[in-house]
This record gives C-alpha cells, structure tokens and sequence, in this order.
C-alpha cells in the first residue's frame, strides 16, 4: 500500500502544480513548462518508442506529442486557461480513478498485450472520479446540463486518455 500512497501524494502534488501554472503563472512561465515538457518527451521517451533513422519518428512526431502540447499553448494564450485547467483535472482524475479501482477490483483485463495493467473496473472507476470533479467544476450548471453536457464531455475527455495511454 506504500506505493499507492507515494503516488496518490505525487499525483497531488503533480496536479496542484499544473493547476497553480495554469491559472496563476504569466504565459512566457506556461509556455516555458510545457516546452520544457516537450523537450524531455522528444529526447528521452521518443528515442525509446522509435529510432530517428525510422521514416515513422519523424512522420508521427509532429502529430504527437508535439501538436496536443502546441493546442495545449494556444488555448493557454488565447485566453481559455479554464478549459486547459479542466483536461489536466480532468485526465489526472482519470487516471488516479482508474488506477485505485483497477488495483483494487481490477479483474477484466482491458489489453494485455498492449497494458497489462489496464482493466474495465479501471477504467469505469476512472470514469466516476472524472465525473465526481466534472460536477465541481461544472456545478452551477442545471441538472440538465450537467447530465448532456458535462458528463458526455467528460467521458470523451476520458475515452481519449485512454486512448492516448494505449497508443503511447
């Protein structure tokens, strides 16, 4: 259970920071984190996915992971802090979520062969917390338009960092 702890307190700490940058750094600040970001993601895990001699290095780089980060810029610098706030919320309770239900009731392997670790009850539980802070955040809205708005945006947000997880 030590792990889980570790992480949880990681995740957090992880969160507030990205949270504190969003919403309270001036741009240059957010601009230069997420570049740092970029920088670390191009020289240490992309040479681990792919070779530079592979033709598939440089024909899939410029769609990921360096485009998500250059939109991940332009709504910071366009004035849509928020929105940004809310896919790192959003995704980071995902993925806390998913990982405390999926070690604890886990038993439906989602694709083993790709992530081993990844299960259904995961994944819905990722799912629950996501929409748990999808109601804080969206909370002055009606019941109506929490339940088709919010929650289908959540659940797209959701599928999609489930989907990222997998092809990364």
């Amino acid at each position: 259970m030590t792990m889980l702890y570790k992480r949880l307190i990681t995740g957090a700490l992880l969160g507030l920071f990205a949270i504190g940058i969003t919403l309270f750094a001036p741009i240059w600040l957010f601009i230069a984190v997420v570049g740092i970001i970029l920088l670390r993601i191009l020289i240490f895990e992309w040479p681990i996915l792919l070779k530079a001699s592979n033709p598939a290095f440089w024909l899939i780089m410029p769609f990921y992971p360096v485009l998500p980060l250059l939109l991940i810029i332009a709504l910071q610098s366009t004035g849509y802090e928020l929105a940004n706030m809310l896919i790192f919320v959003l995704v980071g309770a995902h993925d806390t979520g998913s990982y405390i239900i999926g070690k604890m009731w886990g038993a439906h392997k989602m694709s083993p062969f790709i992530s081993p670790g990844k299960t259904w009850e995961g994944f819905l539980g990722g799912i629950a917390l996501a929409c748990f802070f999808s109601l804080v955040f969206f909370g002055h809205m009606s019941g109506t338009q929490i339940l088709l708005i919010a929650f289908p945006l959540t659940v797209i947000v959701c599928c999609g960092a489930l989907v990222g997880d997998l092809l990364e």
